[in-house]
């Protein structure tokens, strides 16, 4: 999928691409079916050539309805709901992808649909792009969504069941691994058919306009589009140069088993490393200290893709590195419910000086992303700490952010972090006071860690 943050952006000072469509193509109505047929009669063969791979069958080529998007989307969205929410009932988590399904088309210009087997392509957002920055400029955005999006095609027609590829996933970081497989590959293939057909620079602009570019990343806050389409480009760029496209295609049909992967691809397994613990029933249930009912939880390892991710907003990113190197394991239990969310994590280092450093960088993280939020909102964001009280620990951190919403109304979230030794459990609540729950919920957790380690008989 092909999401671009384009809308009212100033119209550039030289057209992107070449200055002028080919012939057939400027004979035809701007963005009509013809128009994406053409294209696709143009990019199908570019696309095998730079994917090393064949179609099947071509996919049909069409333009995006919201009716279509719906029909699928709600199919896809409860695929992925199985799959990492896997310790939640089955009817909350079809409300959840039902909701989902709701999505808007803003900024979507391209989507292959996975159970539909066909490529669509947005023409409202590319008559905006026609009407703010000129018909060439959209025609080049256009051509390379779908070469994108044809890529995904080929990635499927090399699978017997491209769905159930995603229900094989094991967890939330597994699936992170995937991502950065899937829209990463299908971005190595655009550019091979960008650099083909003289749209480098085209390529490049729109990779911009996502908040990344050949540097890595230049917008913080596009942090989640980066890891898939940049640094998933990048990290199978690596693959290719030491295996060929050979073991492009070894990584799309086994994905990595670890998003730390993505970074480390030297490190590439498709099975994860062997846990010394169950790491996951250390979390299992621990939910229902901090709020009883049925939360839409997802109990998934705890990998650099969510850990990176929140140290790069804050420029924290190299401290985070040092200390990655010490962490041993962790788990996190991700929680919903329609009017609160929660996030119970316990990580393991291998000694406690690090857990202790880990919560100096976790308060210098949190601090920064205050400021970050109050210039971004525009409001003063209220930031307290203090100790965690009730709970025994070597170490402890108590953050309370407030956000004001107008008419003396706040939002506000608690996090608690407590190092033993070498874990660390952290709690979060997000739009609910949890009171005394905040520290019984720690509690919850290393008891049951004490359970867990306990030699069964």
């Amino acid at each position: 999928m092909i999401v671009l943050v384009l809308l009212g952006c100033p119209k550039p000072a030289q057209p992107v691409g070449p200055p002028e469509p080919t012939e057939a193509v400027a004979e035809i109505e701007l963005f009509s079916d013809a128009e994406l047929v053409a294209w696709a009669e143009e990019l199908v063969p570019l696309v095998e050539k730079h994917g090393g791979a064949r179609f099947r069958e071509p996919p049909p080529v069409e333009a995006f309805t919201v009716e279509e998007l719906r029909s699928f989307a709600g199919r896809e969205s409860k695929l992925i709901m199985d799959m990492l929410y896997r310790d939640t009932p089955e009817a909350v988590r079809q409300a959840h992808a039902e909701a989902e399904a709701g999505v808007s088309l803003r900024g979507l210009f391209g989507k292959y649909g996975i159970f539909t087997g066909k490529v669509y392509v947005v023409r409202e957002s590319l008559v905006k792009v026609a009407d703010e920055q000129g018909p060439e400029v959209a025609r080049n955005v256009g051509r390379l969504v779908l070469a994108h999006e044809l890529g995904h095609a080929l990635q499927a027609a090399q699978e017997d069941d491209p769905a159930g590829r995603i229900g094989e996933l094991m967890d939330q970081d597994h699936f992170h691994g995937w991502s950065a497989v899937s829209e990463g590959g299908a971005n190595l293939i655009a550019k091979g058919v960008a650099e083909e057909l003289g749209l480098t620079e085209a390529f490049w602009t729109l990779s911009r306009m996502q908040g990344w570019d050949q540097e890595g990343l230049q917008d913080p806050g596009a942090y989640d589009i980066w890891m898939r389409y940049g640094r998933g480009l990048a990290m199978l760029e690596e693959v290719v140069r030491d295996g060929g496209m050979d073991a492009f295609w070894a990584w799309h049909h086994a994905p990595p088993a670890s998003s730390s992967m993505i970074f480390r691809p030297d490190t590439y397994s498709p099975t994860p490393p062997t846990r010394d613990l169950d790491y996951a029933a250390v979390l299992r249930g621990t939910d229902q200290a901090l709020t009883r009912g049925a939360w839409l939880a997802a109990n998934s390892r705890l990998g650099e893709y969510v850990l990176r991710g929140e140290a790069i907003r804050t420029g924290k990113e190299d401290e985070l590195e040092a200390v990655l190197a010490h962490l041993v394991d962790a788990q996190r239990l991700e929680l919903t419910l329609p009017d609160r969310a929660g996030d119970i994590r316990y990580l393991r280092f291998d000694g406690a000086e690090v857990a202790r450093e880990y919560l100096a960088l976790l308060r210098a993280e949190q601090t920064v992303e205050g400021q970050r939020l109050a210039r971004q909102l525009g409001v003063t964001v209220e930031v307290t700490y203090a100790p965690v009280n009730d709970v025994e620990g070597d170490a402890s951190l108590l953050r309370t952010q407030r956000i004001p919403t107008g008419g003396g109304s706040f939002v506000e979230s608690r996090t608690a972090w407590v190092a033993r030794g070498p874990d660390v459990v952290q709690v979060a609540a997000e739009r609910f006071r949890p009171g005394l729950r905040l520290a019984n919920t720690i509690e919850a957790v290393f008891s049951q860690l004490e359970a867990v380690r306990a030699p069964q008989p």
